[in-house]
């Protein structure tokens, strides 16, 4: 029996926080990002803040009234992370924050969907970014070999 190993794909985005006003870096969010059926994702957001009140407990989760049931978040507990505010001394702290999500095997095929994430701070701060997903089928091999192992005779592994 084969056994699958499930496939994950890790993206990083940028996330600038202007002291409540909020505006997005990085990759293109305008592009879908292609996820096939059965994939685990990892969008990972770099905050930045430059702004002069520090950030607490900032946390990214999927908006689920939005969101297709075939996408799942992986954990129900969320990451929190804390960026200082901008001074003389920090320049522009920043951390990293990811969200990770499971595409469900009975995805369908050639969708793409618009999924909203909510990015929150302690303080009852909330921004909100779409993200395109676009979902492919997963490619099929052309052909399977077995080739002669090598080198033969081995001790103690072969490829």
């Amino acid at each position: 029996m084969a056994q699958k190993f499930p496939f994950r794909k890790v993206l990083f985005f940028g996330f600038v926080v202007f002291s409540g006003i909020a505006s997005w870096q990085g990759v293109a969010m305008a592009q879908a990002i292609a996820v096939t059926p059965g994939e685990t994702v990892t969008l990972t957001f770099k905050l930045v803040n430059v702004g002069d009140t520090a950030l607490q407990k900032v946390y990214v989760q999927l908006s689920r009234e939005a969101t297709p049931d075939w996408i799942q978040p992986e954990s129900s507990t969320h990451q929190t992370v804390d960026v200082p505010a901008k001074d003389a001394v920090n320049g522009r702290p920043s951390a990293m924050l990811p969200l990770t999500f499971r595409v469900d095997g009975q995805a369908p095929h050639n969708t793409e969907v618009s999924v909203p994430l909510w990015i929150r701070d302690g303080q009852g701060d909330v921004w909100m970014k779409i993200v395109q997903l676009r979902v492919i089928p997963q490619p099929k091999p052309e052909a399977s070999r077995l080739f002669q192992n090598y080198p033969n005779p081995f001790n103690p592994e072969t490829w």
